[in-house]
């Protein structure tokens, strides 16, 4: 099974946007993936989705995030994950390292 990982925006949705990662994550299971969700590495860690994370908890789960990304063979992103910076950034990251690349809407470039 192929480890991917769910890229997408989190900042200014309610609950940091966690239902719409925790159903792609059942989704692509589904599909026979192995799926890191960067939501439950949040919730596993304490993260509380209804309050302001701080310039720490950012960058203290922006690095976890990017060594969890870089012992994947893929990631997936999900729609509107352009206006996300972690999401930018873990992308770039993922082209870098030529992981394989899913978007939910699919881009020209990539088809």
């Amino acid at each position: 099974m192929s480890k991917i990982y769910l890229a997408g925006p989190m900042t200014g949705f309610p609950n940091l946007n966690w239902d719409a990662f925790f159903r792609k994550e059942a989704e692509l299971t589904d599909q026979r993936w192995e799926v890191v969700n960067p939501a439950r590495l949040d919730k596993e860690a304490g993260i509380d989705p209804e309050r302001e994370m701080g310039e720490y908890d950012y960058t203290a789960c922006a690095y976890r995030d990017v060594m969890a990304l870089l012992d994947c063979q893929a990631i997936y992103l999900m729609a509107d994950w352009q206006h996300s910076k972690g999401a930018c950034w873990e992308r770039a990251l993922a082209k870098h390292h030529r992981l394989r690349r899913f978007y939910e809407i699919p881009r020209a470039e990539d088809l």
